[in-house]
């Protein structure tokens, strides 16, 4: 019997914690066209598809749902954001890390040897700023609804404890291996809860992946001050 209360622990656990987990340490050197594509790829197989299964939890459902699909639409902006200024890209990864004197003088070594005015990594660095600032407003507000909409689903999944149980077991024993029968995430409570509970942790893995350029736009804030700074003496 002990060994039965273990294992349940163990399932339960697993289930609560889901298949998604925190970005790794060295995100920010990631190639981020690759992470996109594999993250949007899995958003697309768990969907954002509403519900209408239990009038008392059918609001979480597609409130999961449509923040999923509100991430999606923001990484979807900040990919085409990131391709629209692939030059400014290159440029931060090539003084990623740099103290910020050393970035000043390659942003103004740089622009020296421009012969345009649209040559000139400056303004562009600027205009990436910019168009990028709003993408991270939104994206701190869908955190927030994010953090908030996970505590409701771990209490919805302990306060269905024993289905949830019932249902990763059968998993584990094989009583439900090639499907799940007519049990689906859209007519099935656990199912729809065990959903929700990946659409978030995926809303949260594409929220994280758009903060790490949060560092890079405040850098880029703080040398536009400097340069304006310099202007005025």
């Amino acid at each position: 019997m002990q060994k039965w209360k273990c294992l349940y622990g163990l399932l339960f656990i697993a289930l609560l914690s889901g298949c998604a987990s925190r970005l790794p340490d060295n995100a920010a050197q990631m190639d981020r066209e690759q992470a996109i594509a594999e993250l949007s790829a899995r958003i697309d197989r768990v969907g954002y598809q509403r519900v209408r299964i239990s009038p008392g939890i059918d609001e979480f459902l597609n409130i999961a749902a449509a923040i999923l699909e509100q991430q999606a639409a923001l990484m979807s902006e900040y990919r085409t954001q990131a391709e629209f200024h692939r030059d400014v890209q290159a440029f931060l990864t090539a003084y990623q890390g740099a103290e910020p004197e050393v970035f000043r003088q390659a942003v103004a070594d740089f622009d020296s040897m421009a012969t345009t005015e649209q040559e000139k990594i400056g303004p562009k660095l600027t205009a990436y700023e910019r168009s990028t600032r709003i993408i991270q407003q939104r994206n701190r507000q869908l955190a927030v609804e994010i953090s908030a909409q996970l505590l409701v689903g771990g209490y919805l999944l302990k306060e269905h404890r024993e289905a949830v149980v019932a249902f990763a077991l059968a998993n584990v024993l094989g009583g439900l291996t090639g499907g799940h029968g007519r049990r689906t995430a859209d007519n099935d409570l656990v199912l729809a809860i065990l959903r929700a509970r990946d659409q978030l942790q995926l809303a949260r893995r594409a929220n994280t992946l758009i903060q790490i350029e949060q560092a890079t736009i405040a850098a880029i804030d703080s040398l536009q001050r400097d340069l304006e700074a310099l202007n005025q003496r």
